[in-house]
């Protein structure tokens, strides 16, 4: 038995057991993002289509008051618990619809709980195959877990069930396919992805840059052809509810401790000096404040330019070198850049970190990794929000660790190093 089998079949049981401890931690804990499907799609079965997207008046801080929510709550024993907006296309709520016609909500969170810990296991070792297995299995497994298990975005995606985690691993899949040649169904698996969030689609920027039409494509066509299948299955009028749910989350900015949006707080900054103050130290943690469209749009130009400056740093470089450093610095830029910006969207950078590690020398890989998981881990955010109660530093210093890989990539020397992929 070789050695590198031993390392993958340790990195398998280090996972399996991270993945039980987690399902018997979360067990009796209502994730109200994952909830939020189960009610989304038990109104499309119903046929109450007015309250699949039902959202409070605030959208963010509030929750779900909708009679239908509320009665099927209490018809489940879940009176009281929380409850918030179903925020994806109506082709999932279709999908997922039958579901909620044969299992209990409870029952639905469990079995979505072990699918995601399922997908984040194997987004772990997916993340490896994308850096080209630079490291042995089995350090890679415990780098992983040493620098993602205290950092916010994996404890608020497991805390909330996000369906992120599904998104990331199915992200990850897809940027495999790709560096294995497989550009047509590589572009099918990002247009899932983007299916479920529209964030990812963005990442297709890198099969632009490395002039991969065919995953190009593959990628418009794909998500062409499922925006249609939605809306054949859906009809037109929950299609356009679904485009005015997306139109009340992107209103405001929910100023928070998980929030790592750059247009949130510029534009909390900019009220400020507008004459129209923020706090952003309360007692509650937390504030709203209108987006503002211009920043928004900055923010978007600052993500566009940021992106082709990494795909131009790294042209240079061959393509199984390049294409982790161009996922990784543009995955963190498309987190604090891109749309609302919540602390699980951090999921991927985290998970690709330990790439770092394959690329550069020790020394160096660790001056850029100890700062970059300080501010994305939990101790030093509670540190900073006891020091300061309410959102500002703590949002600060995720956003700035978000950066600071990028920011390397951009204006640092870009490591010319090959190396062989590995079992």
């Amino acid at each position: 038995m070789s050695s590198r089998f031993i390392s993958f079949l340790s990195a398998v049981a280090l996972l399996g057991t991270a993945a039980v401890l987690a399902l018997f931690v979360l067990r009796d804990h209502w994730p109200p993002d994952l909830g939020a499907v189960y009610f989304g799609a038990s109104a499309y079965a119903a046929g109450e289509w007015q309250s699949v997207y039902a959202a409070p008046s605030v959208f963010f801080g509030a929750l779900i008051e909708d009679p239908y929510w509320l009665a099927l709550a209490q018809d489940q024993g879940l009176e009281g618990a929380p409850l918030v907006s179903f925020v994806y296309p109506p082709l999932i709520a279709a999908a997922i619809a039958p579901l909620t016609k044969t299992v209990s909500a409870v029952q639905f969170i469990e079995i979505g709980l072990a699918v995601e810990l399922a997908c984040l296991c194997a987004a772990v070792l997916l993340a490896r195959s994308v850096a080209g297995g630079r490291l042995p299995a089995a350090i890679w497994v415990v780098a992983s877990l040493v620098i993602g298990l205290p950092t916010v975005a994996l404890q608020n995606a497991l805390f909330h069930a996000q369906p992120q985690i599904i998104v990331v691993a199915i992200v990850l899949l897809a940027f495999v396919l790709y560096r294995q040649g497989m550009d047509t169904t590589a572009g099918l698996g990002l247009a899932l992805a983007g299916t479920i969030k529209l964030a990812p689609l963005f990442l297709g920027i890198v099969f632009l840059a490395d002039r991969r039409w065919r995953a190009a494509s593959a990628t418009a066509i794909g998500s062409i052809a499922l925006a249609v299948a939605g809306l054949a299955i859906s009809g037109r009028a929950l299609q356009i509810e679904f485009v005015e749910q997306l139109g009340r989350a992107s209103e405001l900015h929910l100023l928070s401790p998980l929030g790592y949006s750059v247009a949130g707080l510029l534009t909390a900054l900019w009220g400020n000096l507008a004459g129209t103050p923020v706090e952003l130290v309360n007692e509650k943690s937390f504030g709203r404040i209108a987006s503002v469209p211009w920043i928004t749009a900055l923010s978007y130009v600052l993500l566009l330019a940021g992106s082709a400056l990494i795909l131009a740093r790294t042209r240079t470089l061959p393509f199984p070198d390049a294409l982790p450093l161009r996922l990784l610095g543009i995955w963190c830029l498309l987190t604090v850049l891109g749309p609302l910006g919540w602390a699980h969207y951090a999921l991927g950078p985290v998970l690709m970190l330990p790439a770092v590690l394959g690329f550069l020398p020790r020394r160096q890989a660790l001056l850029l990794l100890i700062p970059a998981v300080a501010g994305l881990s939990m101790p030093p955010i509670l540190l900073v929000i006891w020091l300061a109660t309410g959102i500002s530093l703590g949002s600060v210093a995720a956003i700035l660790s978000l950066l600071i890989l990028p920011v390397a990539l951009m204006v640092g020397r870009v490591p010319n190093r090959t190396g062989t992929d590995s079992t």
